[in-house]
């Protein structure tokens, strides 16, 4: 047995200095890596930190301009009459971050907003049935379905241009309607935070294989529906400047206002049903005012003022929008010069997007300061810039020369079985272009029914 020899006291201080050396060492690389962390986000990002900060605290509400309208001159009277201007509808959304009964505020909306006479609209498959509802009654708007009430010894006789539905086909009732639609509200106001976010509708192939490539996590592709899309809460926050770098150039979109998509947040707005006919906006605002007239009786009712506090309207969730929608009064009259605007009131060709930057206006802004939870503040700074209406373009095409033009061409295409007929009309005297036809023509209040099924039926002649 070896006999226990206690530490010197020069052994022990050399293990003393060892020890603090250590301690002092690792010290030391926290405060490099605290010091380095730092440098990062004061000098190196400090001014994508800084942006980012006052994004989120500094927003602002923008004020839609007024879409100039376009005219059409008369050559003998000088008289304008109108191809396109603008009528204005509300938009009914829901901010998810104040709901506190997602149940109690789908119900409410789907009583108002699905009508019986919507209901019968889809279910005779109109155009006039709103497209949030479509879904509801997707066999009406098939046109394969209304070919099963064709009778065989009919194939080759001219057919009528509406057929009538099959008296077997099922379609929903507005009770169950109204049910699946309040169930598909409550499901996306459940969401509280940003989780879909279109880049870019229409994408090329070159454009898709580009952004999947790429292999971003967050930022996702629909192939079929030509989608570029992100999910910001899956996008890495700390790279999200690089993000948007890379995907500029592919989307042929400014990097900033991509890192402003692509940045997380709370989700505010559920857009619920766009275009509301006047009475169910009235409907709406009478509903809410009933709301906000017991949440006031029941405050007065309260046992005291911290109870009082306490208690909030379950309906200042559901807020409506004005928006200016382009509305063409002749539908077809100089569809193919006027152009339209799609459904994110994007100008498409023709005399709308030609003359885009004029008609469109510029939007106003009201500045805001927002609190952590999303609400504004009213502050001495804030500002408003008030919107400037877009200018109206006058054309040369004479409204009662076009119409006749368009209505001979339309008959020659049909008479001819052509693919398509132009006609240009010019004043001799000026050069001015009276009438531009350009057959067949659509509707520009429904420009999408040109991608619509049709069945067609040839004899044997015709298919061979």
């Amino acid at each position: 047995m070896s006999a226990y020899r206690p530490l010197s006291e020069t052994q022990r201080n050399r293990s003393l200095y060892q020890r603090m050396f250590l301690v002092h060492a690792f010290l030391f690389l926290c405060a490099l890596v605290v010091v380095a962390r730092l440098l990062e986000l004061q000098l190196l990002r400090g001014d994508e930190f800084l942006a980012s900060a006052q994004a989120q605290h500094y927003g602002g509400v923008v004020l839609p301009a007024r879409r100039g309208e376009i005219l059409a001159l008369s050559s003998k009277t000088g008289e304008t009459s109108i191809l396109a201007t603008n009528t204005t509808l509300d938009l009914v959304y829901v901010d998810p971050l104040i709901t506190d009964d997602p149940t109690l505020v789908a119900e409410t909306l789907a009583d108002i907003l699905v009508t019986p006479e919507f209901c019968d609209a889809c279910a005779k498959g109109a155009q006039s049935c709103p497209r949030e509802l479509m879904d509801y009654f997707a066999p009406a708007f098939d046109p394969f379905e209304r070919v099963r009430t064709i009778k065989p010894e009919q194939l080759l006789e001219p057919l009528p241009k509406e057929l009538p539905l099959p008296s077997d086909l099922v379609l929903p009732d507005v009770t169950e309607v109204r049910r699946r639609f309040a169930r598909n509200i409550e499901e996306l106001i459940a969401e509280k935070r940003v989780r879909f976010v279109p880049l870019m509708y229409g994408a090329t192939k070159l454009q898709i294989r580009s952004v999947q490539e790429l292999g971003i996590n967050g930022i996702n592709v629909n192939v079929d529906g030509k989608l570029i899309y992100a999910d910001p809460e899956e996008v890495n926050q700390s790279g999200i400047t690089e993000t948007a770098r890379k995907l500029s150039g592919i989307l042929e979109m400014d990097a900033a206002v991509l890192r402003n998509l692509l940045r997380s947040r709370p989700l505010r707005y559920v857009s619920v049903m766009r275009r509301l006919p006047p009475v169910l906006s009235a409907r709406i605002r009478e509903v809410q005012q009933q709301s906000q007239q017991e949440t006031l009786r029941r405050k007065k009712a309260a046992a005291n003022p911290s109870a009082a506090e306490q208690i909030a309207d379950p309906l200042r969730s559901i807020a409506l929008l004005a928006e200016h929608w382009r509305f063409y009064p002749d539908s077809t009259l100089a569809s193919n010069v006027v152009g339209f605007l799609n459904a994110t009131q994007e100008a498409q060709y023709g005399i709308e997007r030609t003359f885009d930057p004029q008609l469109r206006g510029q939007e106003g802004l009201i500045s805001t300061v927002s609190d952590p939870t999303g609400g504004q503040i009213l502050t001495a700074e804030q500002t408003i810039v008030d919107p400037k209406d877009g200018d109206s373009v006058v054309l040369t095409v004479d409204r009662s020369i076009q119409e006749e033009v368009e209505a001979i061409m339309e008959r020659s295409v049909k008479d001819f079985e052509a693919d398509s007929g132009q006609a240009i009309v010019l004043d001799p005297k000026t050069g001015r272009i009276l009438a531009m036809v350009n057959a067949p023509l659509f509707d520009s209040n429904n420009y999408s029914i040109v991608y619509e099924k049709e069945p067609i039926y040839l004899d044997e002649g015709k298919r061979k």
